[in-house]
């Protein structure tokens, strides 16, 4: 069985090389295509997310979303917290793999379209009424990443 590391690493090289030419085929129609496959996978993320903390014993909160998430390149993403809440969550990420690999490529639009769809369903799937926005994303030209999370109830 493949290793979750692998999957992660398998979804990201598909994503990087399918999504090119999907939307320069099909235009609009492929780029929603493309949208809505980083949705429905970020929605996914977040149950699987949420099932390994309760498995360990982690209540689902919007810190633990940061602080406790599995995703590989998490584990070596600087993280720097600007805000912390029980209802509010401020991130900011000056630098991920993924950034580099967008700009080495010259498809920031790609990075762009990752966080934006990916992160607000990994956050709805792992958090019920959580929201998630990047405010700031290198990918749109800005000098970092900010992701800001809300959510109305304390915890899950």
């Amino acid at each position: 069985m493949e290793s979750f590391e692998a999957k992660q690493s398998s979804t990201w090289r598909t994503f990087f090389t399918c999504a090119i030419p999907i939307m320069q085929r099909h235009g609009e129609e492929g780029r929603q295509a493309v949208c809505d496959a980083l949705a429905a996978w970020g929605a996914e993320r977040g149950s699987l997310l949420a099932k390994r903390h309760v498995e360990k014993g982690i209540k689902a909160s919007l810190i633990n979303f940061v602080r406790a998430h599995d995703l590989p390149a998490r584990l070596i993403w600087p993280v720097r917290e600007v805000e912390v809440t029980t209802t509010k969550v401020i991130v900011e990420i000056d630098e991920t793999p993924q950034d580099e690999a967008f700009e080495d490529a010259k498809h920031s639009e790609l990075g762009s379209l990752w966080y934006q769809h990916s992160y607000p369903a990994m956050a709805a799937a792992y958090l019920p009424g959580a929201t998630a926005q990047w405010t700031r994303l290198r990918a749109r030209g800005d000098e970092t990443n900010r992701l800001e999370l809300h959510c109305g109830e304390m915890e899950k």
